[in-house]
């Protein structure tokens, strides 16, 4: 990516290395040079300087490389070639490298990775830190920004996202400028580039050939964040190789891979929709613009996309032929930005004669909120992505498409041979899907929510299924089809959502589903899980709320993350223990039991047994594999109907904030991390927003006043929006959160020495729905408290090995002496109660070598 930082990193080694060689060279910007002057001046500038002759003459390229490279060939070179684009600069230039041998360095930059063939170096963007000092300069002068702009400047760093040039000429522009300035700077940086960084990012596009820029300008419009393989099937065309496209774009680091979605930087982004805007094919997003055409019946041929976001429009008429011309048409998306989910809203666009017109080659539909009843007769073959969410479609093809009966689908619906989603949710005259007569390889995405659907799909064409949703149906629903072993039918399914069914088992064998990754039961009459539902190796999100027949739950699968059981009014027990504990792969987990009121005291402490034993197992694994730094993410964090915090916690206090001075030499190498917990008293809470965060903001101050705070989040929910029918969530009683998480970070400010470290640590907590960010005033913290997660030794580790896990939480769950000063001693620790110092403090710590402690 250009401004990145390449040219300045080649010319700062350039001038360190060069000393050590007998000749050096450093062609700068040889793309542009090469343009303007040709090649013959960079082959002349580069031998003459090697050879320390500006009077030479080159000659032909092929016997320059040959003469001169006898003279050069027992010196030890240094070769800069600063911004090549094309292979055969490097071939005039170098020749076949022949001459340049004996511990000589080429050091080549360029914005496309496979033009070196050596090793290679991808220069990373600045890290935050790196990026504010670079602004800071240009913008004030001095390291840091000025304290009334420290919001604006954090703004600049997320839009220039770690790019050097974009950092300097953008400090440069704001330097001496109000706020009012800033704003209006940043305001229009969302939607125009800063003229100098689109000269430098536009040279990278104008070097793509005609398949790769529409490539790009459809991604940059259109398809930023998708998945790769759905990009490409929306993109693919007779005689272009998409996939060989996409690669040539991610070595031209105009793209990137992020979780096998295909990402680009914002400041590319911004340039290519801008681009888009002069090409023969038109890609429009602008809704104003949109609505003027579709209004005025003016449709053009060069149209190619048009994504249309109705949130801030009002209702609009609009005529039957609106869209009449665009015969081009590829991708049409009418949707609603506030819910990014597909909620249900306010219907936009009206046609009161109907819609006599939608382009045959359309490969991509995403009308939420369909006004009409029908949808124009279309050529189906070229069609991907179909999706119609809370439409008021009674069919959908007229005619030779065979959909003429009313509430039904058209019974040809396995000829949509291309079709990868199918979103129906909210077609709630929907009653019959129809029998698929043969397979649709293509389909992954089947989504059926709120319909009256009375029987469950023939699934067995549809071996290709990976997301399926029949949610809120008033039928008895049999699902045995769905945990048939392979190869059956649905052994590819990864999101099973089956709430409000009126379902009441499972089958007993359901090893059938080896890929499931997202389960969701709630709302149903299940009363107990089967045994084998631990064969589940692969899933991660369960869903149990509202299931209120449910008494017990079984040893669930190691690798789940997250399981909601609010209001299983019946649940009693729980397996011990409720995943499998072994010393392997980080996998948070978030265990959510509000309102499960039968759960019993041994129950409860079972749960807070198996989240110590399991947050140090994890802890113990990042120190030893998987440390990443700091994670706002609890390792573990549990919610249940309680009003007492564990008595394990040594740090405890009424309110909501706790201040304490930790023990000497409590941050040696083996401390992982720490333990929080919250009583909350809920006053009529009830969570229209389905999402709820417990979180706390800390503080660990030295005695040198140096210091480092953090934000860390115990536990809550986050529901996904308007997936399920059921109310709000209504608690009304006391409830404990408990959190684990590792803190490698503060080992940074407290490294463990033979001398005592007195350090003041300070907490807050609070409660907060994450989404205005405020905190809830009906939701009181009225007691906290905290405790210290260590590393176990060799020994104790295989104790974790051999011991029971009910056992060993028993043994480690005595409580601390009553005054809330006094610590359970770790071995070595100094002791912290009751004063004492110098001789007294050096005595504890012999006197407590022996003592071995896993969680304080």
């Amino acid at each position: 990516m250009g401004g990145i930082g390449k040219t300045t990193l080649a010319d700062c080694l350039y001038r360190r290395m060069r000393r050590h060689f007998d000749g050096s060279c450093f062609l700068t910007n040889i793309r542009e040079n090469s343009s303007r002057n040709g090649l013959e001046s960079l082959l002349q500038k580069l031998f003459s300087t090697l050879l320390n002759d500006r009077e030479i003459e080159i000659g032909a390229p092929g016997n320059a490389h040959e003469r001169f490279g006898r003279r050069l060939k027992t010196k030890r070179l240094l070769i800069v070639l600063d911004d090549v684009s094309d292979e055969k600069q490097i071939r005039y230039l170098m020749g076949h490298s022949k001459w340049c041998q004996g511990g000589s360095r080429i050091i080549i930059t360029t914005r496309d990775s496979k033009l070196i063939q050596g090793r290679k170096y991808v220069l990373p963007k600045l890290n935050d830190r790196e990026a504010l000092k670079l602004f800071s300069m240009k913008a004030f002068n001095k390291s840091c920004p000025s304290a009334e702009f420290e919001s604006l400047a954090n703004m600049v760093l997320d839009y220039a996202k770690g790019n050097p040039l974009a950092l300097k000429m953008l400090g440069s522009d704001l330097y001496n400028r109000d706020a009012l300035y800033w704003e209006d700077k940043l305001d229009k940086l969302t939607s125009r580039s800063h003229k100098y960084i689109y000269e430098v990012l536009e040279t990278s596009y104008e070097e793509l050939t005609t398949e790769q820029k529409n490539v790009f300008l459809d991604i940059a419009c259109f398809f930023r964040s998708e998945k790769v393989d759905y990009v490409k099937s929306l993109l693919n065309n007779h005689g272009v190789d998409v996939s060989r496209v996409i690669d040539d774009l991610l070595d031209k680091c105009l793209i990137t891979l992020s979780g096998n979605r295909i990402e680009m930087h914002d400041m590319l982004q911004t340039m290519g929709k801008e681009i888009s805007l002069y090409q023969s094919h038109i890609r429009l997003l602008d809704s104003d613009a949109i609505c003027d055409r579709l209004t005025n019946g003016i449709g053009t041929g060069n149209i190619r996309g048009i994504f249309l976001d109705t949130s801030k429009l009002g209702a609009m008429r609009l005529r039957a032929k609106a869209f009449k011309g665009m015969y081009n048409l590829k991708y049409l998306k009418i949707y609603d930005s506030r819910c990014s989910r597909g909620c249900e809203s306010e219907v936009k666009l009206h046609f009161r004669e109907g819609l006599d017109f939608l382009p045959n080659g359309l490969k991509y539909l995403h009308w939420h909120g369909y006004p009409l009843q029908s949808i124009p007769d279309i050529d189906l073959k070229n069609l991907v992505d179909l999706k119609l969410p809370h439409s008021k479609l009674e069919e959908i093809w007229d005619g030779d498409k065979n959909c003429r009966k009313l509430k039904h689908l058209s019974s040809d619906l396995h000829k949509l041979k291309c079709l990868q989603e199918l979103i129906l949710s909210g077609c709630s005259q929907l009653e019959v899907f129809p029998e698929i007569e043969e397979d649709m390889e293509s389909l992954e995405i089947l989504l059926l929510d709120d319909t009256a659907i009375s029987e469950m799909p023939n699934m067995m064409h549809l071996s290709n299924i990976k997301t399926f949703s029949l949610c809120g149906t008033d039928s008895q629903l049999s699902v045995s089809m769905f945990f048939s072993p392979p190869p059956l039918v649905c052994s590819r399914l990864t999101d099973l959502y089956l709430s409000s069914c009126s379902l009441y088992e499972l089958p007993e064998d359901i090893g059938g589903l080896s890929f499931l990754q997202y389960l969701c039961l709630s709302g149903n009459g299940i009363e107990y899980l089967p045994q084998s539902f631990n064969q589940l190796h692969n899933l991660k999100w369960f869903d149990l709320k509202y299931c209120k027949m449910l008494k017990t739950l079984p040893t669930l699968p190691e690798s789940l993350q997250y399981l909601d059981a609010h209001e299983c009014e019946s649940l009693e027990s729980l397996a011990n223990p409720l995943t499998p504990l072994t010393v392997g792969e980080r996998i948070n987990s978030m265990f959510i039991f509000s309102n499960c009121y039968k759960l019993n005291q041994d129950t409860q402490e079972t749960l807070v047994g198996h989240g110590r034993i399991k947050s140090q197992l994890m802890a113990n694994a990042s120190v030893k594999r998987y440390y990443l730094g700091f994670i706002p993410e609890p390792l573990v964090g549990i919610c249940f109907p309680a009003s007492e915090i564990p008595n394990w916690f040594c740090y405890q206090r009424l309110g909501r904030s706790l201040e304490i001075t930790l023990p000497p030499h409590w941050c040696d190498s083996s401390f992982v991390g720490l333990a929080f917990s919250v009583v909350i008293s809920f006053t009529d809470y009830e969570d229209s927003a389905k999402r709820f965060s417990v979180k706390c903001s800390g503080k660990f101050e030295n005695q040198d006043s140096s210091s480092t705070v953090f934000d860390f989040t115990l536990a809550g929910w986050n529901e996904p929006c308007k997936t399920l029918s059921h109310e709000p969530r209504k608690l009304t009683s006391d409830h404990v959160f408990m959190g684990y998480n590792s803190f490698f970070h503060v080992e940074q400010l407290h490294e463990e020495s033979n001398s005592c470290c007195h350090t003041k640590a300070s907490f807050e907590f609070y409660a907060t729905d994450n989404e205005t960010k405020k905190k809830l005033e009906t939701c009181k913290v009225i007691k906290c408290g905290m405790s210290l997660v260590y590393v176990p030794d060799d020994e104790d580790g295989m104790l974790l090995k051999k011991t029971n896990v009910a056992q060993l939480s028993s043994q480690t769950e005595q409580s601390c002496s009553n005054g809330l000063d006094d610590v359970r001693l770790k071995r070595g620790r100094c002791n912290f109660g009751g004063g004492g110092g110098g001789g007294d403090e050096e005595s504890e710590c012999k006197k407590t070598k022996e003592d071995k402690i896993l969680v304080l």
